[in-house]
């Protein structure tokens, strides 16, 4: 037989074999099998009650989730929920599974793999494994002043009281920062019993900013100027500081340095350390006066870190406060087609000047979580993507399967 024949008939016996393993009947679908049952969640909590279990709530960004299809091992794994709420499957690619529940994103898995024709009677069981975690940052009229971890869930009221609300705190009004938006929540009507509407008692959400406002007679005025969301000029009441001033002119933007805020006064300046504060050391904060001016500086370029290979739009990135090897991907608009996601290399020049790699999984708590320096060099290395060679025979079956109807 010649040597070409020898080589062609597995060529197509494997084919064949993909095609009859792999797809369904030419133009017939068979429905998904349900996946495995995973418990629902529970109803959501009244404003004083038990928060959730937070492993069976809806999929949030940053969560870890634990996907297995049945017999086929090659499509089984732990994925992170991206930025915008997306995981990226073998053969399925980008799927969109932000607020479904653990059943629902396995059934849409499943469905996604017959719409493919990638497997006739897919069994799906999705699980998660691990949660981002969430927090909020609290000021003003309370006596516990910085960041708080909150479960999921939580309301208002429960990270309030638990601040220790001070004598003159105005409880009428509370100021929810939430991204760009700012709500006043008239927190006494709920607090005295006489209305339950979330409204006055709303849910809090991840990096929340909650600032309480105090009763007391107006002392004078204050600028907040530069890197924060919204520059004003401020009544100076008594007691005021300068992490609270800044909380009320919006918080902190991303591109702020937060090493470089300082108070303006009588022509002498003072420097914030803002990083402390927000970490809970309150009693570093400044208290202010009338004329005061608040000054937070623009982040240097040269505080950045780089990220390289396959991401999405590689680039150097400010360096931000905390900022995270899955940070940094997220700010490169997260992980290209083939990306090695466990080999993910970080470079780093230590202070003899060395330059020393260390290799990180993305996908696992301990690799997503690791803290960026400036000049921190990401390099995330590309495999051959797993879908592509599959694809070729998917079609290459596809043609041999549609010539011998004919």
């Amino acid at each position: 037989m010649p040597n070409c024949l020898r080589f062609m008939i597995p060529s197509v016996l494997s084919v064949t074999f993909f095609a009859n393993t792999l797809l369904p009947a030419m133009g017939q679908e068979t429905p998904a099998t349900p996946a495995p049952a995973t418990p629902t969640a529970p109803a959501a909590p009244t404003a004083t009650g038990p928060a959730a279990d937070p492993l069976t709530g809806p999929i949030r960004k940053g969560d870890i989730l634990s996907v297995q299809v049945y017999g086929e091992p090659q499509l089984s794994r732990e994925l992170r929920v991206d930025a915008d709420g997306t995981i990226n499957m073998p053969l399925i690619g980008t799927l969109n599974v932000l607020g479904l529940s653990p059943r629902e994103a396995s059934s849409r898995v499943a469905r996604a793999l017959v719409r493919g024709r990638f497997l006739r009677n897919p069994q799906v069981s999705l699980a998660i494994t691990g949660r981002a975690v969430y927090s909020v940052f609290i000021s003003g009229a309370v006596a516990n002043q910085g960041r708080q971890t909150i479960r999921e869930r939580t309301r208002l009221n429960e990270v309030l009281e638990a601040s220790g609300l001070t004598a003159n705190a105005d409880l009428r009004r509370v100021q929810l920062t939430r991204g760009a938006n700012d709500i006043v929540v008239d927190y006494l009507t709920f607090r005295s019993g006489k209305s339950t509407d979330p409204a006055y008692n709303p849910r809090l959400q991840d990096d929340d900013k909650i600032f309480v406002y105090s009763q007391v007679t107006p002392e004078g005025t204050l600028q907040v100027q530069g890197e924060v969301k919204s520059p004003q000029t401020l009544t100076l009441t008594g007691g005021m500081t300068a992490a609270q001033a800044i909380q009320q002119a919006g918080g902190l933007t991303d591109i702020s340095d937060k090493d470089n805020v300082i108070v303006r006064r009588a022509g002498a300046e003072i420097k914030v350390p803002i990083q402390e504060i927000q970490e809970g050391n309150a009693s570093r904060d400044i208290a202010l006066q009338d004329k005061d001016t608040i000054f937070v500086a623009r982040l240097n370029r040269a505080e950045a870190v780089t990220v390289t290979g396959a991401v999405v739009a590689p680039d150097k990135y400010p360096l931000q406060s905390r900022m995270t090897l899955l940070d940094a991907i997220a700010a490169a608009r997260g992980t290209a087609d083939g990306a090695k996601q466990d080999r993910v290399v970080l470079r780093r020049t230590n202070a003899q000047g060395v330059v020393e790699d260390k290799v990180f999984n993305i996908n696992s708590p301990q690799g997503a979580s690791v803290a960026l320096q400036a000049g921190d060099i990401i390099d995330v290395p590309r495999g051959k993507p797993s879908s592509f060679n599959l694809w070729n025979v998917i079609n290459t079956a596809t043609s041999v399967l549609y010539l011998l109807r004919r």
